[in-house]
């Protein structure tokens, strides 16, 4: 439970009279007592002001107090859950990343059972959650979807007494989360990235053009800004992205070709195979793929209780739909199916395989674009 200040330094008294563990508690609790803020503007830094003893945002404190109030909460309210998805024999309770909470569940009556849970375990912790900062997703089509929409007409969905709003997106953890299901969400996520990445084009190009990058080697430092940069940004948590279709993987071709491009100041009709057989890039399809394949062969190895391998394992053995049997697909493409389906494999040998595989294809991809 969080308490006011005067219980809080009561408590840390007490712990820090018991021992050692009490120590390292009145060392991180010395730690934070004079904590200062201040913050950016468009003039200039604003001066500081002490606030007292405070968790900040984004620190291991604030890591540690969402762990142990919302996770172990989270854990209590909904463990005896009957409003829970499953995926095969896998029960999906929320998910959360310190204070972002995602769920999923197939009825009305089940969402707002959720959402009537988050409150009381609200309550109980002496927190709240932004109400008009959260909404739901219907993912369905047809006749189903206009039900649902009926039914929510009808009991619309609350949290306490504030209405949770219907959209047809939203963003969770930099990826989109599309009503129309995974291909959209995939599309949707794609364009989210696009106009960030083209000001990180030609932001790179206006470095490029400095007096001291007018050298030979130059253009490598602008490759460096886009492989170490850029790239992973843009295909930020891309091993989600099964079954992407050829219209998204043209838009990450054009991305790239676009930078290019804009580097060697060269006009739109240079042929694109020496644009990529020039500077050693490699197209975004196998990118992609790449990442794919090394991500799914790292779930395989982890330990059986992790929520990732529960999933994979599923989709193994009910043949479902989705990056397992992707990346079989692929592996048998590439010709390292038993490399990827051996456990005795381990990840980073996997890595020089797939590493290996992926550049002759790519090099085979390129040549036939030229003839």
């Amino acid at each position: 439970k969080l308490f006011d200040k005067q219980s809080l330094r009561d408590a840390m008294n007490t712990i820090y009279k018991a021992g050692i563990k009490g120590k390292l508690y009145r060392l991180w609790y010395n730690l934070n007592q004079k904590t200062r803020i201040g913050g950016q503007t468009a003039f200039g830094n604003s001066s500081y002001k002490e606030c007292g003893e405070t968790v900040a945002q984004g620190s291991l404190g604030g890591a540690i107090v969402s762990a142990a109030n919302l996770d172990d909460g989270i854990q209590q309210f909904f463990k005896e859950s009957e409003h829970e998805v499953c995926y095969g024999q896998v029960q999906l309770k929320p998910l959360l990343y310190q204070d972002d909470i995602i769920r999923a569940t197939t009825t009305v009556s089940g969402a707002q059972n959720g959402l009537t849970k988050i409150w009381n375990l609200m309550n109980l912790k002496l927190l709240d959650i932004n109400a008009e900062k959260s909404s739901h997703l219907i993912v369905s089509d047809g006749d189903k979807l206009q039900n649902i929409q009926d039914e929510i007409s009808r009991s619309p969905l609350q949290y306490n007494n504030n209405l949770i709003k219907e959209n047809d997106k939203e963003k969770w953890l930099g990826d989109v989360f599309h009503k129309s299901g995974l291909e959209a969400s995939i599309e949707a996520t794609i364009k989210d990235r696009l106009g960030r990445t083209k000001i990180a084009i030609f932001e790179t190009n206006s470095i490029l053009d400095d007096t001291r990058m007018q050298i030979i080697g130059g253009i490598h430092g602008a490759i460096n800004i886009w492989e170490i940069a850029v790239i992973p940004a843009l295909l930020n948590n891309c091993e989600t992205w099964t079954d992407i279709c050829d219209d998204d993987i043209t838009e990450l071709e054009n991305l790239q070709f676009l930078f290019v491009r804009t580097m060697l100041q060269v006009p739109e009709s240079c042929p694109k195979a020496a644009l990529l057989w020039e500077t050693g890039l490699m197209l975004m399809k196998f990118r992609v793929m790449k990442k794919k394949l090394i991500f799914c062969k790292y779930i395989q190895q982890c330990d059986d209780n992790y929520l990732a391998k529960e999933i994979y394992v599923e989709q193994e053995r009910l043949k479902l739909p989705g990056l397992v049997k992707e990346c079989n697909t692929l592996a048998k493409e590439l010709n390292i199916d038993n490399d990827f389906n051996d456990t005795k494999v381990t990840l980073n040998r996997f890595k020089a395989i797939v590493k290996q595989k992926i550049s002759a294809q790519n090099e085979k991809e390129l040549r036939s674009m030229m003839s």
